[in-house]
């Protein structure tokens, strides 16, 4: 998956970003636990994107992981697997 979004020039992500959505129902509605996970560097989808995701589900939690870009191959796996294990297991 990353090496497809790799050969998609950040110029054309960036305008597929802004296309027009209705997200905010959707994620009003939802009543089921969520992990939200998100590299504070990542230029796909801006870090601002999880904290509003986190902002409209009831019950959401923001793993935001720092310096890390976009793509959970990215994240340093100790930490994700842990994180994701222990929200888990709640």
């Amino acid at each position: 998956m990353e090496a497809f979004n790799a050969k998609t020039p950040v110029a054309v992500r960036k305008l597929l970003a802004r296309r027009p959505t209705k997200y905010n129902d959707a994620l009003r509605k939802l009543r089921v636990p969520v992990l939200v996970t998100h590299g504070s560097e990542d230029q796909v989808s801006a870090p601002a994107m999880g904290e509003y995701t986190k902002k409209m589900v009831a019950q959401a939690k923001l793993s935001m992981y720092q310096g890390v870009g976009h793509g959970r191959f990215s994240r340093p796996p100790d930490v994700s697997t842990r994180n994701c294990w222990n929200w888990s297991r709640r």
